[in-house]
């Protein structure tokens, strides 16, 4: 269940009451859909529910919508849809245990355990409060700090620490793309970086209602059902030891569906690492010795140096000097 601080634009909700969640405003009105709720609130199985979004309205109240329809509930029982947010009924005051009509407060979005479905009721032994589910989707990060991710909602991770990208291919690295607004849309693949992670962590994420598309180049790409066999030049993101970065996938399994990888070119020639570049320009950072230098040494090509002299290398997915 929500919180009233929660309640709020640009996120998705479920209306329910007990086992059962609304169809939504886009479907049949009032209708119900069976649902599981565990214990600790999540929901599973809402096949056939329509979430809910919320357009503020005067007076700190608010417009329930789906689509382009509005829920609207008249001076009687039923519930109704209409293109017209200005028309009387359309304006409800939203709690996360209430949802009741500004302009009929008698009224309000609730349950009928009588004859089961939910209507614009006036309270009475039969009808009962629906409450709040806001939707969210799980991201998995483990303890190299970075995932690669690609969901079917548009996801809102402004205030969670972590910061979504996308990524450009560099040829000789991969340059990071920050999502500044913090929201991904959906069916868009990322690289997710979370600092400070010691285990794989699950974090749950806010949907959004909407996303606008990322800038610039996205060579990110998503396995599709048949999964993807025998392809040359293919990068998945990994971290087999100390650096964490995109690796030559050795084509010795199929990549299932769902994988996320960059398809490189035939010019990356033998190049079996590409470190991250972030932003516009890549920070070298100098160092004196190679005694300073903790983790795989990799150069310029992606190759992996046991013993770097003098030079330009790839260390822990960023560019290193030993002078």
């Amino acid at each position: 269940m929500t919180e009233q601080s929660k309640i709020a634009e640009g996120y998705k909700y479920l209306i329910v009451y007990d086992t059962h969640a609304f169809a939504g405003v886009s479907s049949s009105i009032g209708s119900k859909v069976d649902i599981t709720v565990s214990e600790d609130n999540i929901i599973s199985n809402p096949t056939g529910a329509h979430t809910v979004q919320f357009e503020a309205a005067t007076g700190g109240n608010f417009y329930i919508k789906d689509g382009d329809d509005y829920l609207l509930g008249p001076d009687g029982n039923s519930l109704k849809t209409t293109t017209d947010k200005n028309e009387a009924g359309t304006k409800w005051t939203v709690s996360p245990d209430d949802i009741i009509n500004v302009d009929y407060s008698e009224r309000g979005l609730r349950y009928n355990t009588g004859s089961p479905r939910f209507c614009n009721y006036k309270s009475s032994n039969n009808v009962k409060d629906v409450v709040l589910y806001r939707q969210f989707d799980n991201v998995t990060i483990t303890a190299a700090e970075y995932a690669t991710f690609c969901g079917a909602d548009a996801l809102d991770l402004s205030g969670t620490g972590i910061t979504a990208f996308t990524a450009t291919d560099g040829e000789t690295s991969v340059k990071l793309n920050e999502i500044t607004s913090g929201k991904v849309p959906a069916n868009t693949p990322v690289v997710l970086y979370k600092e400070g992670l010691s285990t794989k962590t699950t974090f749950e994420i806010p949907v959004a209602a909407s996303a606008d598309d990322p800038t610039g180049t996205n060579d990110l790409h998503v396995v599709g059902e048949d999964g993807l066999t025998g392809e040359d030049y293919i990068y998945v993101l990994a971290k087999p030891s100390d650096t964490v970065g995109f690796y030559l996938w050795d084509k010795t399994q199929t990549l299932e569906e769902g994988k996320i990888y960059l398809q490189g070119k035939a010019s990356y020639g033998a190049r079996s690492f590409l470190g991250f570049e972030e932003g516009n320009t890549t920070a070298i950072d100098v160092r004196s010795k190679m005694d300073d230098v903790r983790g795989e040494v990799y150069n310029l090509n992606g190759q992996r140096v046991a013993q770097p002299n003098k030079g330009l290398y790839i260390v822990n997915g960023k560019k290193v000097v030993i002078k």
